[in-house]
């Protein structure tokens, strides 16, 4: 997401980090090959998607409109997401109430980890974690049985009217990819602010369960980082900050975030604007990123130098810049070494939608970015559309 002052000052600078022949002007759906063979390359077991989810990848990929399954009457899909809209209220009530954060479980998994089910437990499962903040109890001498109600995964506690959650046996329960790429309670519906973040569904407890370990190393790569557009103060609103936050209330903390931005902003003013749980771990590399392969500044390459599979490693990718944006997917997806290293990836992705004409300057499809975040979804990368 980007403000209008910051993308005037974009349009001035005008200049990118990517080789010479990536900028000629080109239709940008050439960046990306033909999601068919996308799908033949990354056909998985890994991956089931949610009812909803798979009728509008079966049925609904000609369409131009991101609001319709919500809206008409007549759609088959309507009545569960219309229900999902209600459990995401709920879920997102639950973590809004949690005002603290959880202690890192890493820190807390014993030598022989016979305790790590009992952490994931109490920090990173659902509900859980709210009834701990509330009293009832911490790690070590929590009320037992009032913890043994809640259940281990978000479907059953959070999600069981409407099912529709998506899963993959890699990374947990996830929300559905759907339009319109945002929540549809505030484009579709105007219920909410058009850019909350409510929607995502990131499930900690499975990455507490099934990937952290004590040597486990956690990073975030934040590709397009501004926190205040607007003045030195923390705005917690800020998209960003709202993502780290959230890991942080269910005990996972990012030893490392990668920030990289093309537009020069005075470092004091970067330090300012976020928090202090941020300000240790935050590498600013303020300059654009490249594509080239192997290049220092293509996040890729600080990836595969510095992170093993064992690893817990979070991308967020927005720099409204399709010429540097859709390699960087296309990488991401073709490179089987990268698949097991990225574990998450957040992505903003424009494309040809009705009701973002206003917003977005646009380009591709729906189906494509469908078969794309898909494609990601299908070899083990929890991918989920950034505000």
């Amino acid at each position: 997401m980007m403000s209008l002052l910051s993308l005037e000052i974009f349009l001035v600078l005008g200049v990118v980090l990517v080789n010479a022949s990536t900028l000629r002007r080109t239709d940008n759906r050439e960046l990306l090959a033909d999601p068919k063979t996308v799908q033949s390359k990354t056909t998985s077991v890994n991956y089931l998607p949610s009812g909803a989810e798979q009728y509008v990848r079966d049925t609904h990929l000609g369409s131009t409109s991101g609001c319709d399954i919500y809206t008409k009457e007549d759609s088959k899909v309507r009545p569960q997401l219309l229900e999902w809209i209600e459990e995401l209220r709920r879920y997102y009530e639950d973590i809004h109430n949690r005002t603290d954060f959880a202690p890192d479980v890493r820190r807390l998994f014993g030598i022989d980890y016979s305790n790590k089910e009992d952490i994931c437990h109490t920090f990173s499962d659902p509900g859980v974690s709210l009834q701990r903040e509330q009293g009832e109890g911490s790690a070590n001498t929590r009320n037992s049985r009032s913890l043994e109600t809640k259940n281990n995964d978000l479907l059953t506690e959070y999600f069981a009217k409407s099912k529709e959650l998506s899963h993959s046996n890699t990374q947990g329960f996830m929300e559905p990819l759907l339009p319109p790429f945002r929540h549809p309670a505030g484009i579709c519906l105007q219920q909410i602010h058009g850019y909350s973040m409510d929607y995502l569904v990131e499930d900690f407890g499975h990455v507490c369960r099934h990937k952290l370990t004590k040597e486990s190393k956690t990073a975030f790569f934040d590709i397009g980082a501004t926190y205040n557009f607007v003045d030195d103060k923390i705005d917690h609103s800020s998209p960003v900050i709202q993502v780290i936050e959230k890991y942080r209330k269910f005990g996972i903390h990012f030893d490392d975030i990668y920030a990289y931005e093309l537009i020069n902003w005075d470092v004091d003013r970067v330090y300012k604007t976020i928090p202090d749980h941020m300000r240790k771990p935050l590498h600013w590399i303020n300059t654009g990123v490249s594509i080239e392969h192997g290049h220092m500044f293509n996040p890729w390459t600080v990836v595969l130098e510095n992170f093993k599979p064992e690893d817990f490693v979070v991308v967020k990718l927005d720099i409204d810049t399709p010429q540097v944006e859709l390699p960087l997917l296309r990488q991401l997806l073709d490179d089987p070494r990268l698949h097991n290293l990225v574990d998450v990836f957040y992505f903003e992705h424009h494309v040809q939608m009705d009701e973002m004409k206003p917003f977005w300057i646009m380009d591709g499809t729906m189906s494509y970015s469908l078969t794309y975040f898909r494609g990601l979804r299908n070899v083990g990368i929890a991918s989920h559309y950034w505000v």
